[in-house]
Order: C-alpha cells, then structure tokens, then sequence
C-alpha cells in the first residue's frame, strides 16, 4: 500500500470548509436557491432545519414569511451562494443514508426517505457528504447541546450514503476501532488504519478526510 501524506489533505479540507456558515442549513438568515426536478427555480429564505437529516425543506420569499414545501423526491440541489461574508457555495442534495455509523451489532439503519446532505467532496470514486445534527449529553451535571455533523461517504454508483463517524467532543478512544469497522469492505482503507498512517488527533480534527483518502485508495486499486 502507498503511503499518504496527510497534511496536504488536510490543507485542501481547510479551503473546501473555511467559508462555511457557522449554522448553514438551520438558518433563515440565508438566502437559498432550490433546484427542482421540474426545471424550476426557487429563491427564498430557508423555513425548516435541516438537522439530522429531513426529507423536505420549506422555503419563503421574504424572512419569516409562509412557506411551500418540497420534498427530497422534487429536489436537485439546495444551495447557499456565496455572500459578502460567506464566500463558500454551500450544496445540500437528496440521498439515501444510513442513520448512524455502522457498530459491532450491526449497520445502521436507512432514513425511510431519501434525505438532504451536505455536499462537502465529490472525487473519482467517492463523494463525501455531512449531515447537520445536535450533540447532546444531559446527565444531573451537566447539560450540554451544540451543533456538530455526521459524516458520510457514498462509492460511485452505489445509492446509499454510509455513515462512518458522529464528531462527538470528547472522543479519544476506540477511535481505530470504529474506522476499521466502517471501512473494513476496503483492505487498503483498513492496511492505512491499522499501520497508523493516519493519524488519530488528525483525523478527529478533520474527519472528512476519509473520503479524500478513500478516494485515493480506490483510484490506487483500479
């Protein structure tokens, strides 16, 4: 297996996320375009999150005005345009998804209906996505809520976006583990992790670099 310089992944992650809104996708604030099967076009102001995964957005012409909803089975693409303070496109696409990373007991089960993700990588062989969720941890002492993602690579050609990591703060074991397993139907994915060639406070600093790995592995393997 090739060895893989990680820091200039890292550095092309960086770029692909630095203009990203801090809320993208749970904001009314942004003006959106919504692209539809139909050949029409949609601008408007967003209604309705898209946290943790929804099948449907609303979109209103003016900020906090009525809203009409379309469903994943309509849309294209929804797309945040640059801004004067923003200056990433941000895309959101409908796709089918896996709920959560895969365990020991098993894969995670499908969302019912194809879902709205974030775009964040499209390669030769994989597209990375994210989805925008909330973390919780409400114990007698503590009770903490904050945004974070889930992310997701889909090989080409396949319909279903898998989970392979929730960013959880906090976490610092098991992290080999959990990616041998998510990857494990690819040996070149699971020889890198299990050699250490890529590292793990790197990788929880910038867990979609999986999917510009996984690419690289797979255009290898050809």
């Amino acid at each position: 297996m090739k060895n893989f310089t990680v820091v200039p992944l890292i550095a092309a992650v960086f770029m692909l996320f630095a203009g990203m809104p801090a809320s993208a996708g749970n904001n009314d604030d942004y003006k959106v375009v919504l692209n539809l099967k139909d050949g029409r076009v949609i601008e408007g102001y967003i209604r309705t999150s898209l946290m943790d995964g929804k099948d449907r957005v609303g979109i209103s012409a003016i900020p906090n005005g009525s809203y009409d909803t379309w469903t994943t089975s309509e849309i294209i693409s929804l797309v945040y345009p640059p801004t004067e303070t923003d200056t990433t496109t941000v895309i959101y696409v409908p796709s089918r998804a896996t709920k959560r990373a895969p365990t020991v007991f098993g894969t995670g089960p499908e969302y019912r209906n194809p879902v709205l993700m974030r775009l964040i990588y499209e390669g030769k062989n994989v597209d990375g996505y994210v989805i925008p969720c909330l973390e919780q941890n409400i114990t007698p002492s503590v009770n903490y809520i904050s945004n974070t993602y889930r992310y997701y690579y889909k090989v080409k050609g396949e319909d279903v976006a898998k989970a392979y990591w929730f960013d959880a703060s906090g976490v610092t074991t098991g992290v080999k583990a959990a990616l041998k397993l998510c990857f494990k139907e690819f040996p070149g994915m699971v020889e890198l992790i299990e050699d250490n060639q890529i590292p793990r406070d790197e990788f929880l600093k910038n867990p979609e670099i999986m999917v510009f790995i996984l690419d690289d592995v797979l255009e290898t393997e050809k």
